[in-house]
């Protein structure tokens, strides 16, 4: 190391810190908070201003929606898993699954 530049070359502001992915994480009770109204489908930007009043966290729209995406997606795989057992008892041997698209995908050998 030759030299040390302790000038920045961006703006260092408490704004700007503030914004940042690791500091806008929640944590705790107010991700459960935040799950709990995402699942009973409250305004997020409801949820959004209370969850910011709550913490004195920057919260943005952004996201409440991975949080409410996150669940979702467990809610599918669970979903699945259940479609899959209960094919197993009638004794299917395959099912075609079509998503929104339109694109179908056969699963055999269940």
């Amino acid at each position: 190391m030759k030299e040390i530049t302790e000038q920045h070359n961006h703006e260092m502001s408490e704004n700007a810190f503030s914004h940042l992915p690791q500091e806008r994480r929640l944590c705790g009770d107010a991700k459960t908070l935040a799950k709990t109204a995402l699942k009973m489908r409250c305004n997020k930007q409801i949820v959004q201003r209370h969850l910011q009043q709550e913490t004195g966290k920057v919260v943005l729209l952004k996201d409440l929606h991975n949080i409410s995406r996150a669940f979702q997606n467990v809610a599918s795989a669970e979903e699945l898993n259940s479609t899959v057992d209960f094919c197993n008892k009638i004794n299917l041997e395959s099912v075609k699954i079509a998503d929104a698209n339109g694109s179908e995908i056969v699963i055999t050998h269940l």
